[in-house]
């Protein structure tokens, strides 16, 4: 529908979903002067918390009204565009699981994440930047345009989408017993 949209020269498209209905629908908008509206009501809805644009219908609604136009950053994984994060290890397993899953929900993600907790082994990741290279071991790696991946949970909490940066946060080698404290802090906002 966005490319179909774009090609009758629509220059606003307004996504009714979550983050990955606007991450499909904002892929499309990558370089074109069109500009992407957002009606977060997913399960976690990261970018919408990180923008602001959340709460009653109302508050969203006025948000679009008032035609606020940013600039967002654009990562990629793959040669894929991501907007939000993008991860490696734990938390690409826990995605790829819940995207398997007919239940959404916060409830559900949990679950997912603790079976996925239970199968999860640590992992050597090699990070090249400006020329420097390290290997370094890790649980999960995120690679973040936003701060969040959603339901307030801040994997990295200096992140900015418009920056012109990309933010690492490394989760060093845990066990499941050590898991608890690091959720608690994911929702810490620290």
């Amino acid at each position: 529908l966005a490319t179909t949209a774009l090609a009758q020269g629509t220059t606003l498209i307004v996504a009714v979903g979550g983050d990955g209905t606007l991450n499909e629908i904002a892929r499309q908008l990558v370089g074109t002067p069109a500009a992407l509206g957002l009606i977060p009501c997913g399960s976690g809805n990261g970018l919408g918390r990180h923008l602001g644009v959340h709460g009653s219908l109302a508050h969203i609604f006025a948000v679009l009204r008032a035609g606020h136009v940013r600039t967002i950053d654009t990562g990629l994984a793959d040669g894929h565009p991501f907007f939000t994060v993008a991860g490696l290890g734990f938390e690409a397993e826990v995605s790829a699981r819940f995207n398997r899953r007919q239940q959404r929900g916060f409830i559900n993600y949990l679950r997912t994440a603790a079976r996925a907790l239970r199968d999860s082994a640590p992992e050597s990741y090699r990070i090249e930047h400006a020329g420097h290279r390290i290997t370094v071991p890790a649980f999960t790696l995120a690679v973040a345009n936003s701060d969040q991946y959603g339901n307030r949970a801040r994997i990295a909490p200096g992140a900015r989408v418009d920056d012109g940066q990309l933010d690492l946060t490394v989760v060093p080698p845990i066990s499941a017993l050590n898991a608890a404290p690091l959720v608690a802090r994911l929702f810490s906002n620290r």
